[in-house]
């Protein structure tokens, strides 16, 4: 709940006055919820991640497509950012980074809107953010 009121806070003081701020408040108030579905589960379990219960709850009831997708992917970026911290393969990771921006295509704006908000709460690093960033960059820069 207080994560959810943090987003909430980072994505006025940051998107308050942005287009997509509403969009940006529902996929905060979505995204987590669903974290005790995963959580404790057996070893071995079949696991889905916490973004896809939430996306599927969403379906119900959102159509727009680019909300459904960053409800659903919001932790692919930085998942991708632990290959390089528990495996330090930096190539593995900006390939997976390099194929959740093809997935994203035109939502990327609205993900990358999203994940600053996010991870710009508690004690998290913004290390990961901003190495996305830079691999956003890359390929809008090379068309």
């Amino acid at each position: 709940m207080f994560h959810i009121r943090d987003v909430l806070n980072n994505i006025d003081q940051f998107f308050g006055g942005a287009d997509d701020r509403s969009s940006l408040r529902l996929i905060a108030l979505i995204h987590d919820t669903f974290k005790y579905q995963v959580i404790g589960r057996e070893p071995g379990a079949h696991m889905q991640s916490h973004g896809y219960f939430a996306r599927r709850f969403a379906e119900r009831y959102i159509n727009d497509q680019a909300i459904l997708e960053v409800i659903e992917l919001h932790d692919e970026a930085y998942k991708a950012s632990l290959l390089i911290i528990w495996y330090r393969n930096p190539e593995a990771a900006e390939r997976r980074a390099r194929e959740l921006i093809i997935k994203l295509g035109d939502r990327i704006d609205l993900f990358t809107h999203f994940y600053f908000c996010d991870h710009l709460t508690g004690d998290k690093s913004t290390a990961h953010y901003r190495w996305f960033e830079s691999i956003v960059g890359a390929v809008r820069r090379s068309g």
